[in-house]
């Protein structure tokens, strides 16, 4: 057989990009004041992005993480910050400034794989929920730190918190489950946890 003549063989780029976009935000940027919708992107074994759009004009930027494949959560934090919570192997938080289109150092999630929803509390701190430690995380934009509030579950078996709530005034809402599942109320001035509805109990809105 003859050899392959390599020689031939010209590279033209990369074909396609992977989109898998995992949640969402709306935005007033303050760059223009426009108001514009923000998507998180995920893709696997790759580095994850932020996409800004300009619905009114089509145009859109795109930001690449610092690290990790993408998010399942990210927050619009007063117009000013975005905050994203990755996934797969080590999560990781992030914080986008918008008016510099600058992230900020990279927080790692103690030992959690996956950052799930993200939600902002009554008190301006970020919570978030965790796999497969089942906890509540807080981020402080203060002081640019995460904190570990706890586990939110019982069962040892349960590795999820995931659905998180912070539109009700002194409260978080999470939702936790694997092998059960439930919700919990997390009084923020007390730090304490209060069972709450049918173990089988869905969220469809709150108000």
């Amino acid at each position: 057989m003859d050899a392959i003549h390599y020689e031939f063989i010209e590279y033209l780029g990369q074909p396609c990009r992977n989109f898998n976009i995992l949640d969402h935000t709306a935005i007033v940027d303050p760059k223009d004041n426009r108001d514009k919708f923000v998507l998180s992107n995920f893709a696997l074994g790759n580095i994850g992005t932020v996409i800004i759009i300009d619905a009114l004009t089509g145009s859109s930027e795109s930001y690449s993480l610092p690290n990790g494949n993408g998010a399942w959560g990210i927050v619009n934090l007063n117009n000013e910050k975005l905050i994203i919570g990755t996934c797969v192997e080590q999560a990781y938080l992030h914080v986008f400034d918008l008016a510099t289109r600058s992230w900020a150092e990279p927080l790692q999630n103690f030992d959690e794989a996956y950052f799930w929803q993200l939600t902002v509390g009554s008190d301006g701190k970020v919570y978030g929920g965790t796999y497969p430690g089942c906890a509540l995380i807080q981020y402080d934009p203060t002081s640019h730190q995460l904190h570990h509030l706890g586990r939110i579950s019982d069962n040892p078996d349960n590795l999820y918190s995931r659905w998180i709530y912070g539109n009700v005034p002194g409260y978080i809402l999470v939702y936790h489950g694997y092998t059960t599942t439930g919700w919990i109320a997390y009084k923020i001035d007390t730090g304490t946890q209060h069972p709450f509805g049918a173990s089988d109990t869905t969220m469809r809105d709150i108000t």
